[in-house]
């Protein structure tokens, strides 16, 4: 028993036993401390409330248990005003994060906000991703439903520079640019503009464009700059309605090919009225469809025909390509006069609106938006990193299930325990 008592004294063990291991760093957070390989400290601002000393304890713990070489300092604000000062510290609490030389200042504490800055700490350099404006695309900037402003704060979040370029206002494309994101041209590209962007493109630029059905500024140009052709027609999928959507061009997938951007993925993702495309790229390109539909689609060649239904003399079978992956290898020079072959990313898709505010959170939507960009931009290190932390902190209750527990814990219970004090009572009083 001695012995025991003292290994209790010396020793702790620590097991999550919740459900949804609520005391767990969660695979995402898991999945990014694996990617770091030296000393890693946090140092925290916080005087002497310690409520709050052991609310920000408790959400570091899991990291420290999770990464052996993390170090924390806990320093009082009030001995260090001048420190205080130069990191401009402004709330109780505030947490700094360094790593080789770099650190970030985190004013919010929870996992998400710590695995994010870890994120943008573990990525090797800045990101830049420049959107194309003033055709009508979805804007990271707008708050439209069909806009892109939520998935670009999740690009920010995890250490990417997302910008806006317009042509007629700021030139050529910034030398910075890693990413040129074509997001639903709804008007035609200027020549000057096509000039450009093809020389960006023969520079050895990556791409994500986004094509849309009725997004007529698409330019048969570029595509035809790149091989690639839109399909007549828009996707239809019978099969939505199992899930209980009833609208058929609605396409849901939960099977993909082997393609890096999509390996080990297990989400269903969904594409709202989507359109096909087929690639014959030009000499020293190679091609891939990485988003292909269920046998069971088809591409209707008129829309207007409620219910559709699959007219084998007009109609284009599945499976279909919705999204279509274009590399070639090229040489460049670097300071020293050696030559190094680096590999041209260009990704198309026939759906903008997966990527919208209004479809980003449903499925795995979020997850894939977050893989098509951190392959484009050769970041293959976070590919499979999930997108959501998935915390699942909080209770809820319907309306029925709030007033059954009100009922028993303010009413049954009490009456209960009075029932058996009295009955008690009542037992002892008859004995004596």
């Amino acid at each position: 028993m001695g012995l025991l008592a003292w290994l209790s004294v010396h020793y702790s063990i620590k097991s999550d036993w919740t459900k949804p291991q609520r005391h767990t760093l969660s695979a995402a957070s898991q999945a990014i401390l694996a990617q770091f390989k030296e000393e890693l400290l946090f140092r925290i601002y916080v005087t002497e409330n310690e409520s709050l000393k052991t609310l920000m304890q408790e959400i570091i713990a899991p990291y420290q248990r999770a990464y052996s070489p993390l170090i924390t300092e806990w320093v009082n604000p009030h001995t260090m005003p001048m420190e205080v000062r130069e990191l401009e510290i402004q709330n109780d609490g505030e947490l700094f994060i360094h790593y080789q030389g770099r650190y970030e200042q985190l004013r919010e504490i929870s996992e998400e906000t710590i695995t994010n800055a870890l994120q943008r700490l573990i990525r090797p350099e800045n990101r830049y991703l420049t959107f194309l404006t003033g055709h009508g695309e979805r804007s990271p900037e707008q708050f439209g439903h069909h806009d892109v402003t939520d998935f670009a704060d999740h690009l920010r979040s995890r250490g990417f520079v997302v910008d806006t370029h317009h042509f007629a206002q700021q030139g050529d494309l910034p030398e910075e640019t890693g990413l040129l994101v074509l997001a639903s041209i709804r008007s035609s590209l200027l020549a000057g503009e096509m000039a450009a962007i093809k020389d960006y493109l023969q520079q050895g630029g990556n791409l994500l464009w986004l094509l849309d059905p009725d997004s007529h500024g698409d330019s048969a140009e570029l595509l035809a700059y790149l091989g690639v052709e839109k399909q007549s027609g828009i996707m239809v999928d019978l099969n939505s309605q199992i899930l209980g959507v009833n609208n058929p061009t609605l396409i849901t997938l939960n099977r993909y090919t082997r393609h890096a951007i999509v390996a080990d993925f297990a989400y269903t993702t969904l594409f709202p009225e989507s359109i096909g495309l087929t690639a014959n790229p030009p000499e020293n390109w190679s091609q891939s469809p990485f988003l292909l539909t269920p046998a069971q689609t088809w591409l209707e060649q008129s829309p207007q025909q409620k219910p559709p239904q699959f007219d084998a003399d007009q109609d284009i079978s599945g499976p279909l390509a919705l999204g279509l992956v274009l590399t070639r290898h090229y040489e460049v020079t670097l300071a020293d006069d050696s030559t190094e072959l680096l590999e041209q990313r260009v990704v198309l898709i026939g759906d903008g609106d997966f990527l919208s505010n209004t479809y980003l959170n449903n499925g795995g939507n979020l997850d894939l938006g977050l893989r098509l960009v951190n392959w484009l931009v050769r970041d293959e290190q976070f590919i499979t990193i999930p997108a959501r932390m998935d915390l699942d902190k909080t209770l809820s209750l319907h309306s029925l299930q709030a007033s059954l527990l009100g009922l028993f814990f303010l009413v049954i219970l009490p009456i209960a325990l009075f029932s058996t004090g009295f009955i008690i009572y009542a037992y002892r009083k008859r004995s004596v």
